[in-house]
C-alpha cells in the first residue's frame, strides 16, 4: 500500500550498507533487531522491517575489520523486537547471531563505561582482525526530546501538532 511505502521512505536513515558507511569513516552502529513472521532476525526501524539479516549485517562489519585491523568498531543493539512486541536485546535469539561470528555481546554497564579506548581495542578483537565492540544497552542514546512530531504507531503523528494523521506527511511528499 502506498502508506507502507512512505512509512519505508520516511524510515530510511541511511543510503549505503554498513560496508559502504564504513568506508565512509562512520564506527558505530545503532543496530535494531527484530523477528520477522519467517522467524528469521532482521533489522527494522519502528514499525518498519528491514529484510536485511542481521547475520549478513554483522559478517559485512566483521568482513570490513578484517581488512581495517586498526579500526575500533561499535554495534549497539537496541529496541530488539519480536513480533512489534520489544524484547531483551540479551535473548539468545539475538546474542547467538554474535556469537556465530566470534563476537561477544557485552551488557555489563559499568565494564563497557569504565572502558578506555585501548581496553575496549583490548576487548573487542574479532576472530578474522580488526576491533569490533557489541554491547547490548549501556548507552546514552542522543533522542531529541524537541521534537515536534513523532510516530509510535505508523498512523498519527503526536507532538505540537496533537494527535494530526500521517496524512500531512504523505501530502507533502506526494
Amino acid at each position: 500500500s502506498q502508506g507502507s511505502d512512505i512509512l519505508t521512505v520516511v524510515s530510511k536513515t541511511q543510503t549505503a550498507g554498513l560496508s559502504g558507511q564504513l568506508d565512509c569513516g562512520v564506527r558505530a552502529f545503532d543496530l535494531r533487531p527484530a523477528i520477522d513472521a519467517n522467524g528469521s532476525v532482521i533489522m527494522h526501524h519502528g514499525v518498519v522491517l528491514i529484510p536485511t539479516l542481521l547475520r549478513t549485517a554483522i559478517q559485512d562489519v566483521v568482513a570490513w575489520a578484517a581488512r581495517n585491523p586498526s579500526e575500533l568498531i561499535i554495534i549497539y543493539i537496541s529496541h530488539c523486537s519480536a513480533f512489534g512486541v520489544e524484547g531483551s536485546c540479551l535473548d539468545p535469539v539475538y546474542s547467538d547471531v554474535f556469537k556465530a561470528a566470534g563476537l561477544t555481546l557485552l551488557s555489563n554497564c559499568t565494564m563497557v563505561n569504565g572502558l578506555t579506548v585501548k581496553a575496549a581495542m583490548d576487548a573487542s578483537i574479532a576472530p578474522q582482525g580488526g576491533h569490533i565492540l557489541a554491547v547490548a544497552g549501556c548507552v546514552q542514546e542522543n533522542y531529541a526530546a524537541e521534537m515536534l512530531c513523532y510516530s509510535t504507531d505508523g498512523q498519527a503523528c503526536y507532538g505540537a501538532g496533537g494527535g494530526a494523521s500521517m496524512a500531512r506527511l504523505e501530502d507533502h511528499l506526494n
